[in-house]
């Protein structure tokens, strides 16, 4: 799934290691989907998928949304496959320069 979001807050890089002695390190970062009611989403980006953001700019983001249940619980994390930059084609539109009708 893709969403297009603004960086709010890039939250503390996490870091550990596995009982198996394997490294790992995730960057949870809270994001604005821009839509009427812009909803906060948090996603996880994990080790090699880590790159480096910006707040406040606009991203389209690929999501994997997964839930699993846990002592009767269930627990839904998004983690984010790939990034790429968001440029708002409304802002080329309002300026004539750039303006191309077809």
């Amino acid at each position: 799934m893709r969403i297009t979001a603004r960086v709010e807050k890039l939250l503390e890089l996490q870091s550990g290691t596995t009982k198996a002695g394997k490294q790992w390190k995730k960057q949870p970062i809270l994001v604005s989907q821009k839509d009427e009611f812009h909803n906060e989403l948090l996603i996880e980006m994990w080790n090699d998928n880590i790159m480096d953001l910006n707040e406040g700019q606009n991203y389209e983001f690929d999501i994997v949304i997964k839930s699993r249940e846990w002592n009767g619980k269930y627990y839904t994390n998004v983690s984010c496959n790939n990034v790429s930059s968001f440029t708002d084609d409304e802002s080329d539109i309002n300026n004539h320069d750039n303006f191309k009708p077809f």
